[in-house]
């Protein structure tokens, strides 16, 4: 499950990038995640909205690459409307090089090509690159 513990008003580091702090309860333990909207202003607001709105609750990791990424975000909830919210793909954010290649801990979504990111996320981990 996931529970947002920040509040979006910052992350105290003084540069003014809206962050949330994301923690989620998995059989191995706690998992915190940090979302940075100046990163993926799009994608930002999305994530942060569906867990905030529960959509992530009783999700499981459905993919692992191994030495890559493991993938999750298939909701399970009956909401007709937050199930179309989360179906509805979002446009894509300009892409920064200085966030590329992916390195372990990044969060993004996934996609099967231009503005096609719905729900599912990924986090690289080992030797993500």
């Amino acid at each position: 499950d996931g529970d947002g513990d920040g509040d979006g008003d910052g992350d105290g580091d003084g540069d003014g990038d809206e962050h949330s702090i994301i923690t989620c309860t998995t059989s191995a333990g706690p998992l915190k995640m940090h979302f940075h909207k100046s990163w993926s202003p799009n994608g930002y607001e999305r994530a942060t909205s569906l867990f905030e709105r529960g959509y992530y609750d009783h999700s499981h990791f459905f993919r692992v690459v191994p030495h890559f990424l493991v993938q999750f975000g298939i909701g399970y909830t009956q909401e007709r409307e937050l199930k179309h919210f989360a179906d509805s793909s979002i446009k894509d954010d300009p892409k920064r090089a200085d966030l590329m290649p992916f390195r372990e801990g990044y969060v993004s979504f996934a996609g099967s090509g231009p503005n096609s990111r719905t729900s599912q996320l990924f986090i690289a981990y080992d030797r993500a690159q």
